[in-house]
């Protein structure tokens, strides 16, 4: 059985012609210059594995700053207790926020986000469970300067929304939200949307027992490359050896394959003679190799 993959072999001089593979007889003949679309193919995949695998970690992020803002007092500053407050009465009215900013400039050292939780610890709600929304906003806030007149943006609508009873934890699932967050500062505001439903007390940062302070909890995957999320691909440092030496190196190969005309022959054995048909000029002359 004879399959020519493209090109023909001559037996005079034992060479092949530019950028020829081809078999015959269950012998595979290839030019050195097929070698460099293999090195190329070979970078290609090693890239793809590169950017499904990686090195796995786990990081945790704590409040750089946190206060709570109140309606009923709209220029005073509360950014140093050991709680913020989150609260909706009507009798008297007033209205407070809890703000909280996390430090995660170090997530823009090369990782993709994998899975990120927010935790706060309740330390007291005035009566039963209370639904506590959560929102991002904007990290343009000073923790000693922050009131009630002068806080930044807030999200429109909650990322979120937690029941909340005294003495526990509660959390939530805030990969989304980081995913899109990479100047290095996270900031949420902690509210309590229904009208007159009480209020509730989150230990901050300074509160005394550590164990209780909120955090983040990150993990995530070094992908080698600029700052990106699970949906993005990333770009991992094989790419860039490829198009600086793997590439170059194997376009010269095959460059001075085809100027030499090189054979790589894979097994021994006695080629076929074969017919060319050549042009003369007038009519078509059958010539043997």
């Amino acid at each position: 059985m004879h399959i020519r993959v493209c090109g023909v072999f001559h037996r005079a001089n034992n060479r092949v012609s530019i950028g020829r593979a081809w078999k015959m007889k269950g012998h595979f003949y290839l030019e050195k210059g097929t070698i460099s679309a293999l090195i190329i193919a070979a970078a290609i995949i090693a890239t793809m594995i590169s950017n499904a695998s990686g090195k796995k970690g786990d990081d945790t992020f704590y409040p750089i700053r946190d206060a709570t803002t109140l309606s009923n007092q709209p220029n005073w500053n509360y950014g140093d207790n050991i709680a913020v407050f989150a609260a909706n009465f009507t009798s008297p009215s007033k209205t407070w926020f809890a703000w909280m900013t996390f430090d995660t400039t170090t997530l823009k050292e090369y990782k993709r986000i994998r899975e990120a939780s927010l935790n706060l610890h309740v330390a007291a709600c005035s009566s039963g469970v209370k639904n506590v929304s959560v929102y991002k906003a904007s990290d343009d806030w000073i923790e000693s300067v922050i009131t009630w007149n002068n806080q930044p943006a807030i999200d429109s609508a909650p990322f979120t929304i937690l029941g909340a009873s005294a003495l526990t934890w509660i959390s939530s699932d805030i990969k989304e939200k980081m995913a899109y967050d990479s100047d290095g500062e996270f900031t949420i505001v902690v509210k309590i949307d229904y009208v007159n439903a009480g209020s509730c007390s989150i230990d901050s940062r300074e509160t005394f027992d550590t164990e209780y302070k909120p955090h983040i909890d990150i993990n995530y995957i070094v992908a080698g490359g600029v700052w990106r999320d699970d949906r993005q691909s990333s770009t991992p440092l094989l790419p860039m050896v490829s198009a600086l030496f793997i590439v170059p190196a194997a376009v010269a190969l095959s460059r001075k394959t085809h100027a030499t005309g090189t054979l790589i022959r894979m097994k021994k054995h006695k080629p076929q003679k074969r017919i060319e048909r050549k042009w003369t000029g007038l009519r078509w002359n059958d010539e043997k190799d």
